[in-house]
């Protein structure tokens, strides 16, 4: 089992080498670089949730309670976005090929 490390001056984890095909909510969140200088892991989370509800984010589901994000799903929903040039909540498309 891998273990976490965190960031000990912005209290997020560090980010993985590798991206997982599932990435929880945290995961989600540094994927689209919303871990930006001051944004707190709870913040980052709102966001997630708004662009869930408003903006067609996609979230396959949970599992117990944690909610997931499917990669690839993340990916295609940003090349939908960049094809209309929608960069809502701050969320810069053209950055998110990582």
């Amino acid at each position: 089992m891998k273990v976490e490390t965190m960031n000990p001056e912005s209290g997020w984890p560090d980010r993985p080498a590798n991206w997982p095909p599932v990435l929880n909510e945290t995961q989600a969140a540094q994927y689209l670089h919303l871990d930006g200088e001051g944004r707190t892991i709870e913040s980052a989370k709102r966001t997630l949730r708004f662009l869930r509800k408003n903006s067609g984010l996609p979230s396959p589901g949970r599992v117990a309670k944690n909610v997931l994000y499917r990669r690839e799903a993340i990916d295609h929903w940003l090349e939908q976005r960049e094809q209309v040039g929608n960069t809502d909540a701050g969320v810069d498309t053209a950055a998110q090929t990582t």
